[in-house]
């Protein structure tokens, strides 16, 4: 993120109403319906960055597309399951209460043959 609340995703699972939803700069959409996320299941989720475009799959398949104006990653450090505050590295809160497994970075976009090969993994 940026400090400020942007160049952020977040991705939430509302264990309340079984959504899973994500989000980037504030602009939320839901990848499930409600009451479809079982307590205990695990899920993967990928997003693709390419240029404006970012392409959200869920268990291997496009959920959604989102546009957005230019990412500038360039005043805070990367942060995973955890969201920093205005200045970007004193206080940290809204940590992700979960388990991750294979979490990667890819200095490239991944086409979605390449994310349906890596959920292709876990099966």
């Amino acid at each position: 993120m940026d400090g400020a609340g942007g160049n952020e995703y977040v991705v939430i699972v509302i264990a309340s109403t079984g959504l899973i939803q994500v989000a980037l700069n504030n602009v939320s959409l839901n990848l499930t319906e409600s009451g479809a996320v079982a307590t205990g299941g695990w899920y993967h989720i990928a997003i693709v960055r390419e240029k404006f475009t970012h392409f959200i799959y869920l268990n291997g398949r496009l959920a959604s597309t989102l546009l957005s104006g230019a990412f500038n990653f360039s005043t805070c450090q990367l942060l995973v399951g955890v969201d920093a505050d205005g200045t970007c590295n004193t206080t940290l809160g809204n940590y992700f209460d979960g388990q991750m497994d294979d979490f990667r970075i890819y200095s490239r976009a991944l086409t979605q043959v390449d994310v349906e090969a890596l959920y292709a993994l876990g099966n």
